[in-house]
């Protein structure tokens, strides 16, 4: 295989799509629509365990154990915002979360809401943070 890096998943997705590239790695959000339309066929999700958008796609992990990670997206605010703000943001998220027209475009993507306290999500932040140092030294990428 050659490493084709590039800058963003729309070009990824449309090199993919359009046979220039016969493998890649991308976001649920950036490939479902390919993927609904027999565009592209998945061949394996790397989350830890199936995802509801596409229940059919085998984990990678199925096939080569211990391999996942599930992706997530958070909401992060500068170093010092007061408490009361934290806790007004993640009420109104939690609450955003919660609706059905947010859970119905969030499903229509790929993706399934987590919620939890800040402090909960900085402590996934941090769990992870060791894991993905290793990986990218192990790499040798650099950053420039």
């Amino acid at each position: 295989m050659l490493h084709v890096p590039y800058k963003g998943a729309a070009a990824a997705v449309t090199d993919l799509v359009g046979g220039q590239v016969q493998a890649s790695v991308q976001s649920l959000p950036s490939s479902i629509s390919f993927i609904k339309t027999n565009k592209l066929k998945v061949l394996g999700v790397v989350n830890e365990k199936r995802v509801s958008a596409l229940p059919d796609a085998p984990t990678i992990g199925e096939t080569i154990k211990g391999f996942g990670s599930t992706p997530w997206y958070g909401v992060f605010a500068p170093a010092g915002t007061p408490k009361a703000i934290v806790a007004r943001l993640q009420a109104e998220i939690s609450t955003a979360l919660d609706s059905a027209e947010v859970k119905e475009k969030l499903a229509a993507v790929g993706c399934e809401p987590l919620k939890g306290t800040p402090e909960q999500f900085a402590a996934m932040v941090k769990d992870d943070l060791p894991k993905w140092a290793k990986i990218v030294k192990d790499s040798g990428a650099t950053i420039d």
